[in-house]
């Protein structure tokens, strides 16, 4: 009688520790979902910086095409307008960039729903499905074949 007690401690106890290990590695997976997402979202925010600094500097380009065009009537004013055409093409590009990345980034909420449903299919999958639930599998993938 003792030894079967000890066979169910063992067991639980064996249970507990595959739990934790568990329930480490989908912590462990978990964090590293979230920081490759929070990179990409840093990614994209760099990106808008980078518009919103290139565009700071259009707006002087600008200023210097209007003080130039008001002033003399000749082609220097062109060279400005030029620079301020170009500094616009590269802020359109930086934005489009960072709307591309922040599109990429997972939101964290997400992320964590998606890993989750993740465990709970695995954990009925499984555990609570047992060796009946693989047979199940098993045979329903035959009958495909079959029909097939």
């Amino acid at each position: 009688m003792r030894k079967n007690n000890d066979g169910w401690l063992g067991a639980l106890r064996s249970l507990g520790q595959a739990g934790g290990e568990l329930l480490r590695a989908e912590l462990d997976a978990l964090g590293s979902d979230l920081s490759a997402s929070g990179a990409s979202l840093a990614r994209a925010i760099g990106f808008f910086l980078a518009a919103v600094f290139v565009i700071f500097w259009a707006i002087g380009a600008l200023g210097y095409f209007s003080i130039e065009l008001l002033a003399l009537w000749l082609p220097r004013w062109s060279s400005a307008l030029i620079v301020f055409v170009l500094l616009l093409i590269v802020v359109w590009i930086l934005w489009m960039l960072a709307k591309r990345k922040l599109r990429q980034a997972e939101r964290p909420t997400d992320t964590v729903r998606r890993r989750v449903a993740d465990h709970l299919d695995w954990w009925q999958d499984r555990v609570l499905d047992g060796p009946a639930g693989e047979r199940e599998r098993l045979e329903s993938r035959e009958s495909r074949e079959e029909r097939e």
